[in-house]
């Protein structure tokens, strides 16, 4: 609320005090009377102007005021924290609820509050005071709001425009498989990078970094994209086609990355030959052959082997014109492109529409339509059905080679045009060969995308190039004569993998190779048991494939089996047969055969028997995501073996820990079948261990057999069942 003021006087003050004056008797009054007349006169007009001064005085204090109130909801519109002129950003600085522009917006708000508070001054003189203070505050205002517009405006562009770098460079990551995608991806990545120098103001070093960045961040995912789907020739395709446009950082960690996956392809194919005991590796020689068509042209705008032109901007009817020109002067083709595409030939390609006239001639497309039209089109029946895999005629295919381009040896060692115009093939026939294999593999991965885009595939693969390959023999039989053959190569890194590998892949053979023969006895001896240790049900040729060694293991087990002498190799194998008891995990990677071989080496068959039912029983459990009844004796046996002092069975564990470990795996595996025959289930680790730990500490004495447990011996030494006899009275 503002107090009310009166802003001038509603009376005037009068010119004399209301008193009465007695005139003094005096010589001379009529002078005294006028000098005293002169004096009034003279104090009404000084009290006149102090009221004029006052009543100016007024209008500067109330227009001030108002001034100062204008002026703070000035302020107000530009600083708000939620409703200022300079904290609406980006689009809501541009795109008003109201619908009226920035300026005009808070310039209407501005305007209604001065005419409020104009409407509340006293006078015309105050409120024309304040009207041209307003008018320099409004264009202040609305200066600032149309100052703050153009900033945020550029600031919305530059975003909008970054935000489109990104869903471009998004695009070419996401699409390293479409070739289509990707170069309509690339040029507007291109574009809005421009786009970007021109809001920014970038200089032309900024904007050449700019783009090298974009390049190298956008095309490097693409690359590594491809490297993750393990398209390995689609990865080294996209690396070589978009090089240029990356730094040399980025190109040489994704020339190493891919380096990589070469070496780890080859390692993962890498062949040992027991036979031989060798190893064979194709690896990779290290020498970029920048593609077999750097014998055609150095780049794809070149004409006649020389770089005049800048296809990029050209169409097919460009080039064909350009061609015109060209051809006949100085004794010129006329050759154009990448493939250096003869006049003929193009036109011949434009009449069929295979390649249209308006076709923008960049490198791509000419790799994806003029180079599949001359593989898959003109050289059909050669070399597109060597590449589609519908002929498997290599030399048919060089011999095309050569015919189309001139800079190829044909299989005979001699280019098809030596000699004519000048021509000399420089490309070796194995590196045609070489590099056709590569493209006819590079389209039968694209295939499943189709057949246009399988084409573009084998095209790039021959245009891309690549690393060489050499087939790398080492000779295992020695130590010496490996290291010999590993010298061979030159990478340390590379060497040690290798090395590794080829030991690894030796042992793996070794380990199959023992499954492989354990399976083979295994199956006889499974055999020969259900048939009461006959040999005569076994086919002559299973015993045939048998080694001497085994033969006679295998004669020798028949013969006890029919003869039932086995009870005395149990104490034995007893050791061995409660470490598989112990580890039923392990016992499950075992195969059924395999553990029937274990009769072959004197095993009693009912521990085989015993061992079998483990193993099927672990493997069921495992399938069924429960612990079995073997596992659950393990587990509680591996805590009693701890807190009775012993060790686990094992190669460094002496015989009296195994007698003991054994009989308390013995004992525990009685206790867990009384358990299931009393309550129809199998017990739990909890369960098994509260009715194994009071049995386990009981003192008995036995006569003429031993101790149930000995507190000296620290060790289960009479079983359940002979516990059990003597408990009852019996030996």
């Amino acid at each position: 609320m503002r107090v009310p003021t009166q802003d001038n006087f509603s009376v005037m003050p009068d010119a004399l005090p209301q008193a009465r004056f007695n005139a003094p008797n005096v010589p001379d009054a009529g002078r005294q009377a006028s000098a005293f007349g002169a004096a009034a006169t003279g104090v009404g007009g000084q009290l006149s102007d102090f009221a004029l001064q006052i009543a100016k005085e007024i209008n500067e204090t109330r227009t001030e005021d108002a001034r100062n109130q204008l002026s703070a909801f000035a302020d107000e519109l530009r600083h708000d924290p939620e409703k200022g002129l300079f904290n609406q950003h980006g689009l809501r600085a541009l795109q008003r609820d109201s619908g009226m522009a920035l300026p005009d917006e808070y310039g209407k708000a501005f305007r209604d509050r001065f005419e409020e508070i104009s409407a509340g001054l006293g006078n015309d003189e105050q409120r024309r005071m304040l009207q041209k203070s307003f008018v320099a505050m409004e264009a202040d205002l609305r200066g600032a709001a149309m100052t703050h517009l153009s900033k945020q405006f550029k600031t919305y562009q530059a975003e909008t425009n970054a935000a489109t770098v990104q869903n471009r460079g998004n695009g070419i990551a996401a699409n390293w498989s479409d070739d289509a995608a990707l170069d309509e991806n690339a040029r507007g990545l291109h574009e809005a990078v421009l786009k970007s120098a021109v809001l920014n103001g970038w200089s032309e070093e900024k904007t050449l970094s700019e783009l090298t960045a974009a390049g190298s961040r956008f095309f490097g995912q693409a690359v590594m994209g491809a490297l993750d789907n393990n398209d390995t020739a689609r990865a080294q395709a996209l690396l070589e086609r978009f090089r240029p446009a990356m730094d040399a950082e980025t190109a040489a960690r994704l020339d190493k990355a891919l380096q990589n996956v070469v070496e780890m392809d080859a390692v993962d194919s890498a062949r040992y030959d027991s036979k031989t005991d060798s190893y064979t590796i194709s690896l990779p020689d290290g020498s970029r052959n920048r593609g077999i068509f750097r014998a055609e042209s150095a780049s794809h705008h070149s004409m006649n082997g020389e770089k005049g032109l800048n296809f990029d901007s050209m169409t097919t009817a460009d080039v064909q014109q350009a061609q015109k020109k060209h051809e006949g002067a100085g004794g010129a083709t006329g050759a154009a492109g990448l493939f250096q595409i003869m006049p003929a030939t193009l036109k011949e390609a434009v009449r069929k529409g295979k390649i249209p006239a308006d076709m923008r001639w960049t490198r791509q497309n000419q790799i994806n339509v003029v180079g599949a039209y001359l593989l898959f089109d003109k050289r059909a029946d050669s070399v597109g059905a060597y590449l589609s895999g519908k002929s498997g005629n290599r030399h048919a295919a060089q011999e095309g080679m050569a015919a189309e381009f001139a800079g190829f040896k044909r299989p005979s060692g001699a280019g098809a045009y030596d000699g004519v115009q000048g021509n000399r093939a420089t490309v070796s026939a194995d590196e045609v060969g070489a590099a056709l294999d590569k493209a006819r593999e590079a389209y039968r991965q694209a295939l499943p995308r189709g057949r246009e885009v399988a084409q573009a595939a084998a095209a790039q693969a021959l245009v891309a190039g690549g690393t060489g390959q050499k087939m790398l023999r080492i000779d295992m039989s020695s130590q010496e004569t490996m290291q010999k053959s590993l010298m061979q190569i030159k990478d340390q890194n590379l060497r040690r993998r290798v090395e590794a590998d080829a030991a690894d892949k030796r042992r793996a053979f070794a380990a199959e190779e023992k499954q492989r023969r354990e399976e083979l006895v295994g199956g006889i001896m499974q055999n020969i048991y259900a048939n009461g240790g006959s040999l005569t049900s076994v086919p002559k040729s299973s015993l045939a494939s048998l080694s001497s060694d085994e033969i006679f293991k295998v004669e020798k087990a028949a013969m006890e089996i029919r003869n039932f002498r086995r009870s005395e190799f149990k104490e034995s194998f007893s050791a061995e047969y409660y470490r598989f008891k112990a580890n039923p995990q392990e016992l499950a990677r075992f195969s059924e055969q395999q553990l029937y071989g274990l009769l072959a080496d004197g095993w009693p068959p009912e521990w085989v028997d015993s061992l079998i039912m483990a193993q099927r029983a672990e493997t069921k459990a495992q399938q069924d995501g429960v612990k079995s009844a073997a596992s659950v004796s393990a587990g509680v046996a591996k805590g009693l073996i701890k807190e009775l002092g012993l060790k686990e069975i094992s190669k460094d564990s002496d015989a009296e820990n195994d007698r003991k470990v054994s009989a308390l795996f013995s004992n525990l595996e009685q206790l867990n079948d009384d358990f299931f025959k009393q309550h129809k289930r199998r017990p739990s680790e909890t369960e098994l261990k509260l009715l194994a730990k009071p049995e386990l500490y009981k003192l008995y004495t036995v006569k003429d057999l031993p101790m149930w447990f000995d507190k000296e011996e620290y060790g289960w030494t009479l079983t359940v069942a002979q516990r059990k006899q003597y408990e009852r009275g019996g030996k």
